[in-house]
């Protein structure tokens, strides 16, 4: 299932020291469920693989870069907005958890 992190960046769970379950949902039934640790510079992902029953524990290394937007007035992009927001050193916005359940 796809942790999709620009979902829980909105939601406002990416403090550090945070620890929360998300979950997915399939016509209003959870379907898959992981544990997330938010640290100063990485989440660590906890979840079970569906395939073998394995308990996964994941670090995956984050990093804070200033926002990027666009002024209204003039649509010219506007560098170092005051809010900032977390993203993976890959790049990617969406991590992989395997075949986590519940």
């Amino acid at each position: 299932m796809p942790l999709d992190i620009r979902k829980i960046t909105r939601k406002g769970l990416l403090v550090p020291g945070n620890v929360f379950s998300w979950q997915w949902l399939l016509n209003d039934r959870q379907v898959a469920s992981i544990n997330i640790q938010v640290d100063f510079q990485s989440m660590m992902l906890s979840y079970r693989m569906k395939s073998t029953g394995e308990v996964v524990n994941q670090r995956v290394q984050t990093q804070t870069s200033p926002a990027t937007w666009v002024d209204t007035a003039t649509g010219s992009p506007a560098l170092g907005a005051p809010s900032e927001w977390q993203c993976c050193t890959h790049q990617a916005a969406t991590f992989s958890a395997g075949n986590a359940v519940v």
